[in-house]
C-alpha cells in the first residue's frame, strides 16, 4: 500500500515539474504549423494534406486582371509559373508581398500574370500543388471592405507534450464579403512586420494565429491589389485566466517543489520502520 503511495506521489510531482516547462517546449510529429508555409515540399499540419488554404481560390469569377495570392515557406524558390486554359497560357510571376521578419514563418506573395488573361476562360493555377481553376470576367474587381473585429485575444496553450503553445484567437465579422469570395485577403500583420494570410480556412485551423502581445494591424486586400484602410489592434491579452500549476507568466519548476512533500514523508517514515 505505502508502495503504491509511493509510486502515486512520485508520478505527481514528476508530472507536476513536467507542467512547470514552458507551453510548447515540446512538440510531436515532425509536420509544419501552417504559418510556416510548410516546408520544402509545402507540407504542413493542419490543412489536412490539401492546399486550398495556401493560395487564393476564388469561389466567384475574377476580373481580367486579378493578382490572386499564395503563402509558401520563406525557403521556397519563388520561380515563375502560369495559369493554363483550353485556349490560352499565361506565365506568371511570383512577387513577394511581406517580408520573412519571424522566425518560423512562411512569406505572402502576389501571383501576378504578364499579361492579361481572357474573360469568360476557365484557367488552371499550376502555381499551386492541387491546380485549382478559376474563371475569369470582364468589369472591376469586387473593392476591399473594413475589416470588422468580433473577439480577439490570446489562449493559453496546454502544458503537454504536443501542445503548440499559446495562440491568438481572432474572430472576425463579414468573413463572406465579395472581395474575399473572388479570391482577396485579409493581411495579419505582426509588430515585427510580419504579414499572414486570414481566410475563412486559416480562421478555422486548430492552432489559431501565432501568439502575440501586439500592436497588430489588419488590412484588406482586393483581387486586383488594392489595399483597404488598415484597422490597427494596440492591446491584446489573454482570454481567461490559468489557475493551479499552470502560472500566468514565466513558469519555474520550483513552483512544483511542495509536491514533493508526501514522497519525503514516506522515505523518512520507512527509514524510522527499518531503525526499530
Amino acid at each position: 500500500m505505502r508502495f503504491g503511495l509511493l509510486l502515486l506521489s512520485v508520478a505527481a510531482a514528476g508530472g507536476a515539474l513536467y507542467a512547470a516547462a514552458p507551453a510548447g517546449a515540446l512538440s510531436c510529429g515532425g509536420g509544419f504549423p501552417w504559418w510556416s508555409g510548410g516546408g520544402l515540399a509545402g507540407e504542413t499540419e493542419g490543412d489536412d494534406g490539401g492546399d486550398d488554404w495556401t493560395v487564393s481560390d476564388p469561389v466567384e469569377p475574377v476580373p481580367v486582371d486579378a493578382r490572386l495570392w499564395q503563402f509558401v515557406s520563406c525557403h521556397y524558390e519563388l520561380l515563375p509559373c502560369s495559369y493554363v486554359s483550353e485556349a490560352h497560357t499565361v506565365e506568371v510571376d511570383r512577387e513577394p508581398a511581406s517580408d520573412c521578419t519571424r522566425k518560423g514563418h512562411g512569406l505572402l506573395v502576389e501571383l501576378v500574370p504578364r499579361e492579361p488573361l481572357l474573360a469568360g476562360h476557365t484557367y488552371a493555377n499550376t502555381c499551386a500543388w492541387g491546380e485549382p481553376t478559376f474563371t475569369t470576367r470582364e468589369g472591376p474587381a469586387a473593392p476591399p471592405e473594413p475589416v470588422r473585429v468580433e473577439a480577439i485575444g490570446l489562449d493559453r496553450g496546454s502544458d503537454g507534450p504536443c501542445s503548440s503553445g499559446d495562440r491568438l484567437d481572432l474572430v472576425l465579422a463579414d468573413i463572406d464579403a465579395a472581395y474575399l469570395r473572388e479570391g482577396g485577403r485579409i493581411e495579419l500583420q505582426y509588430p515585427e512586420g510580419h504579414v499572414l494570410p486570414v481566410t475563412p480556412m486559416t480562421l478555422g485551423f486548430a492552432d489559431g494565429f501565432p501568439a502575440t502581445d501586439g500592436p497588430v494591424i489588419l488590412r484588406p486586400v482586393a483581387v486586383d491589389g488594392t489595399r483597404g484602410e488598415a484597422v490597427p489592434i494596440v492591446d491584446i491579452r489573454y482570454n481567461q485566466a490559468v489557475l493551479l500549476l499552470c502560472a500566468v507568466g514565466e513558469p519555474r519548476p520550483w513552483q512544483a517543489l511542495w509536491m514533493l512533500g508526501p514522497v519525503l514523508w514516506l522515505f523518512a517514515a520507512a527509514r524510522r520502520r527499518r531503525s526499530r
